[in-house]
């Protein structure tokens, strides 16, 4: 354990960069603190506006630096408007809760605040132009663009700061691909003080769709007017001379209606812009958050981790709490390393949410029918600012043992023997968001319960709609994701004999509704990670699926995110994996149920990828996992075409009431997607670091090999070793594991999940903390007895032994207490019995 960092190293010296220096300095005043960044601050393009959020504002004044502000008038509100002046957005603020600043000031404010707080630092004029990172993973030696290298140690930490182009992040991020977005930005600045007391203390902007175009206004100061130009590049060529650039700010005025009121603030704006010198193209980028933010090490920051979409607000504001939050991540007695996985576990789910916000919003801007869907986004981001706190949703009080004994069946608390803890199916030990309990109980009140629409509420289906970019009546709502797969199996495998390629391991619900549907599965591996190598992940190979394609192959399966290993499938295993499917007309079936349970924010749909890809797909959804909502069995289909939705419909009976889903839970499941974003991802940011914990506490028990997953909240650890000595097989292991240390889990065996999972077992992190620290400490104790005795080793040398009274039960007299693992163990016989230190037996009781 380490109580702070050798020394720090900032890369960069702009806002994230500044920011940073100034939260790291005060928080580790002695630690030796060197800026690199080959730009001095006089030497920087001075910007013109950068908008502050209330967030943003607030960490200004915790980084001291609140003065900056001084010089600049606050926004008091924000009017949105189309082009025929229809209001889209109009909203207030509270005094002092959103600025506009210029960079220049903001730098310079944020340069004399860290002067004042770091008096003793080290800036090197140089700039980092290639990063080493160790098989371990520690950066280990950064080279200058003077050629020089800078050696770092293990206990050094480096903060890169460093921009869209971050060095660490591609090294980090090998082949990431960081894409323009296709909205560019014009922004200048003039003098002009009528039109900014005009203006006032008002964000004005008109929204042309159809165009193509948006144009902005705001006075950051009573004298000075800061006007941008948003434009779809795919409609408008980059203007490049001062004519052009003229010429798109006339255009933009031309294309506002003489009806909009405000037509006039922005003609004037155009007829006095100069644009020689005072203005610059912002050409954003639209990606996904980098799988890696940090190495133990090393960390993203900033545009380095989250290059933001002008239409969030959020790039400084963003920047300016990743510092806070890197600061308050360093715990005094915590290792580098622990402190960075906390951070990126508090930040990844925050600035992915702006990201997807604003990927949300462009959609909107680029619609080609004009249309502007801006303001349910709108009312979603003040909804969420009025949710509740969130820290305390998923701690250990809010586990309530007693309900969860009466109601938590499917294997888990009210099916096992008193004292077990069940890590098994993935279910959630957390009431329901307050939100969801609400809508619930508003419905019940109103005192009619009727049949509901045999595809499903409309409003249900237009809210998935939205979210998936597809039609309302592709939509059909089921009742689970499980009569999902099994109704998606039916519409695919139209002959018997039509074969289906599953992945291996996978769902074992996959197989069932194949089989159950008349069709044949054919299975292709997917290879298991490299225990040597902390970088290896589960991988397919494209040629396996390939040979074992016949002219009877009808459907390819994806699983994504998958379970039970994890993966979060990237887009180019899922173009591989797609483009197959359109070279051999194979329909696409994408159970898609864990995908509010992604870590990375790279989650990609597959019916995103093309219209001939959305052409071909059937997309199953659920609640159960990102809502905990799996006791009101509700879930999703998205079909290519509505006649297909229409063809779903007859054949599960919906159209003649044999088949139906409540509509109460509905009601649920629309109040989860319009309500309890918040709930979800604070639950997501929760189990992201559940399995953080899982993994890096069975990787440190002897002979067992975990990967963290990109998604999923189960862990599918490699416990081969332990069978290969103790001869039992999975379900055995997990059977002895319940009787001897009271832990429940789920097998890899081959009938829940392929041959593949063999040697695995699944353990779902769905719960506290400390349940979860007591089940692992109770697994670590039990598995470490068992290779004692494994070995013929006297238990008196162990101290774990020691502090362990192991009961001495028979492993075939164990009751098994959930139908769907009865008659599943064998006993072992009376020699491997004896050899694990439990007396033989004849009898099952």
């Amino acid at each position: 354990m380490i109580m702070q960092p050798n020394q720090i190293l900032i890369l960069g010296g702009g806002v994230a960069g500044l920011s940073s220096a100034i939260a790291l300095g005060r928080r580790f005043p002695s630690a030796k603190l060197t800026i690199i960044d080959k730009a001095l601050t006089s030497q920087r393009d001075p910007g013109f506006g950068m908008l502050l959020m209330i967030n943003g504002v607030k960490a200004l004044q915790d980084l001291g630096a609140s003065e900056i502000l001084q010089d600049f008038q606050p926004i008091k509100r924000s009017l949105i408007k189309a082009k025929n002046g229809e209001v889209v957005f109009d909203e207030t603020f509270g005094e002092g809760q959103i600025y506009c600043c210029s960079r220049e000031k903001l730098i310079a404010g944020l340069e004399a605040a860290f002067q004042r707080n770091v008096p003793t630092f080290e800036q090197l004029h140089k700039r980092c132009v290639a990063v080493d990172v160790s098989a371990t993973g520690f950066v280990t030696k950064i080279t200058m663009s003077d050629k020089t290298d800078l050696c770092v140690g293990p206990e050094d930490l480096i903060v890169a700061a460093d921009g869209v182009h971050s060095v660490l992040c591609s090294t980090l991020n090998s082949g990431m691909d960081r894409p323009v977005s296709t909205v560019n930005e014009l922004v200048s600045s003039i003098y002009a003080p009528e039109l900014a007391e005009q203006i006032g203390n008002t964000f004005h902007k008109t929204v042309m769709c159809a165009e193509g175009l948006g144009f902005g206004l705001v006075a950051p100061t009573a004298t000075h007017v800061i006007g941008f130009i948003q434009f779809d590049t795919s409609k408008h060529t980059i203007p490049k001379s001062t004519e052009e650039r003229r010429a798109l700010y006339n255009l933009a005025v031309s294309k506002i209606d003489a009806c909009n009121p405000h037509k006039e603030f922005f003609a004037k704006y155009a007829s006095i812009v100069d644009v020689v010198g005072a203005s610059h193209i912002w050409k954003p980028i639209n990606c996904e958050l980098p799988s890696k933010l940090h190495v133990k090490n090393a960390v993203l920051v900033g545009d380095a981790a989250h290059p933001l979409l002008p239409f969030t607000s959020q790039g400084v504001a963003a920047a300016l709490e990743d510092a806070l939050a890197l600061a308050d991540a360093l715990a005094p007695e915590a290792t580098i390393e622990s402190s960075l996985i906390n951070f990126e576990r508090v930040r990844r789910p925050i600035v992915n949410e702006y990201l997807q916000g604003g990927k949300r919003i462009l959609k909107d801007f680029l619609q080609p029918d004009g249309s502007i869907t801006l303001q349910p986004y709108c009312e979603g981001r003040r909804q969420e600012a009025k949710a509740p706190e969130t820290t305390t949703l998923f701690t250990n009080d809010q586990v309530d043992f007693k309900q969860l004994s009466k109601k938590a069946y499917n294997y888990r608390w009210a099916t096992l023997g008193e004292g077990i803890i069940p890590l098994t199916a993935a279910d959630s030990d957390f009431p329901i968001a307050q939100p969801i309990r609400e809508a619930m109980h508003e419905y019940i009140e109103d005192g009619y319960m009727n049949y509901g629409p045999a595809t499903g509420l409309p409003e249900l289906k237009e809210e998935i709609a939205d979210k998936h970019d597809c039609d309302a009546d592709q939509v059909f709502i089921t009742n689970a994701a499980a009569s999902s797969m099994f109704l998606v199996a039916q519409q695919l495998v139209k002959d018997p004999n039509d074969e289906v390629l599953l992945a291996d391991p996978i769902d074992f619900l996959f197989q069932r509704a194949v089989e159950q549907a008349g069709g044949v599965v054919k299975r292709y591996a997917i290879h298991a990670p490299d225990k040597h190598n902390p970088n290896s992940h589960w991988s397919f190979d494209i040629q396996d699926l390939k040979r074992l394609i016949t002219p009877k192959t009808r459907v390819l399966a994806i699983c994504n995110p998958h379970n039970p290993i994890g993966r979060v499938w990237n887009r180019k295993e899922l173009e591989a994996l797609t483009d197959l499917a359109i070279e051999y007309n194979l329909k696409i079936w994408s159970d898609e149920v864990w995908s509010d349970i992604a870590y990375n924010g790279d989650f990609i749909p597959t019916a995103s990828l093309g219209r001939d890809v959305a052409a071909l797909t059937y997309t199953v959804l659920g609640f159960s996992k990102g809502y905990g909502l799996a006791g009101l069995r509700l879930g999703a289909i998205i079909a290519p075409q509505a006649r297909d939705v229409e063809e779903i419909s007859k054949r599960s009976l919906a159209d003649d009431t044999g088949y139906g889903v409540s509509v109460l839970s509905q009601v649920a499941g629309l109040a989860a997607l319009k309500q309890a974003g918040y709930w979800q991802r604070a639950f997501v940011n929760h189990v992201r670091g559940q399995c953080q914990r899982s993994v890096d506490r069975l990787n440190k028990m002897p002979a067992v090999h975990a990967t963290m997953p990109q998604g999923t909240f189960v862990v599918f650890a490699n416990v081969s070793s332990y069978l290969e000595k103790s001869g039992m097989n999975e379900e055995e292991l997990v059977e002895y594991l319940k009787v001897e240390t009271k832990v429940a889990l789920v097998p890899g065996s081959p009938r829940f999940f392929g041959p593949s999972a063999a040697g695995h077992i699944r353990i779902s992190v769905a719960t506290s903390e400390a349940v979860l620290e007591e089940a692992l400490n109770r697994l670590e104790k039990g598995l470490a007895t068992l290779l004692l005795r494994c070995n013929h080793l006297p238990e008196s040398k162990s101290t774990v032994a020691e502090e362990m009274v192991l009961p001495r039960k028979l492993l075939n007299t164990v009751i098994l207490q959930n139908q769907q693992f009865r008659g599943a163990v064998k006993p072992p016989c009376a020699r491997r019995a004896a050899s694990l230190g439990c007396p033989a037996s004849s009898h099952r009781s």
